[in-house]
C-alpha cells in the first residue's frame, strides 16, 4: 500500500520517541516541581532570582549594601510567601467542600487575605529598605524597571499624572 515503508516506520518511531521523551519530561518537571511547592524551597529559590536579577543591574556598592537587604528580609519574605501558599490551599479546600461551612469558608479567605497582605508589606519593606540605602542612580534604575515591568500599573506621562492629583487635594 505505501512505497516507503521504511520512511514510515523511521518516521513513525522518531514521533514515539519524540512523545515520550516529552511526556517524561512533563511527567518528570510535574513531579519536582509539586515537590518543591510541598516543602517551601520554591520561594527561596524565587527570591534568589529576583535578588540575582536585580543585583545584576547595580554597580558594586550598592550591591554590598542591597545583598545586606536581602539577607535581612528574606526569613520574613519566605514566611509570608508560606503562609500564602499555604492559606491559598485551605482556601481550595473550602471550595471544594460538598457543602461549604461558610465560617470555614470566610476564615480560609480572611487567612488568605492577611497572608496576602504580609507578602505585600515584606516586598515593600524590601523596597522601602533599598530605597534608603541606595544611589540615586540605583533607585532610578529600580524605578524605570518597576514601570516597565508593569506598565499598566503607571500613567505614561507622570508629570500630568501628579498634576492630576494635586489638583484633587487642593
Amino acid at each position: 500500500m505505501f512505497k516507503n515503508s521504511k520512511l514510515l516506520t523511521v518516521l513513525f518511531a522518531l514521533s514515539l520517541a519524540a512523545n515520550l521523551f516529552i511526556f517524561g519530561a512533563i511527567g518528570y518537571y510535574g513531579y519536582e516541581l509539586r515537590g518543591l511547592a510541598k516543602d517551601g524551597h520554591w520561594i527561596s529559590k524565587q527570591v534568589d532570582r529576583v535578588e540575582k536579577r536585580f543585583l545584576r543591574h547595580l554597580d558594586e556598592e550598592d550591591q554590598r549594601f542591597a545583598r545586606n537587604v536581602f539577607a535581612e528580609r528574606r526569613p520574613a519574605l519566605r514566611a509570608a510567601f508560606i503562609e500564602l501558599r499555604d492559606a491559598r490551599h485551605d482556601v481550595g479546600i473550602a471550595m471544594r467542600a460538598e457543602q461549604p461551612d461558610a465560617a470555614q469558608l470566610t476564615a480560609a479567605i480572611d487567612k488568605s487575605q492577611h497572608a496576602a497582605d504580609m507578602v505585600n508589606k515584606s516586598v515593600h519593606g524590601v523596597l522601602r529598605d533599598l530605597a534608603q540605602g541606595l544611589s540615586p542612580e540605583a533607585r532610578a534604575k529600580i524605578g524605570q524597571h518597576l514601570r516597565d515591568r508593569h506598565p499598566l500599573d503607571h500613567h505614561d506621562d507622570d508629570d500630568h499624572y501628579e498634576d492630576h492629583h494635586d489638583d484633587d487635594n487642593d
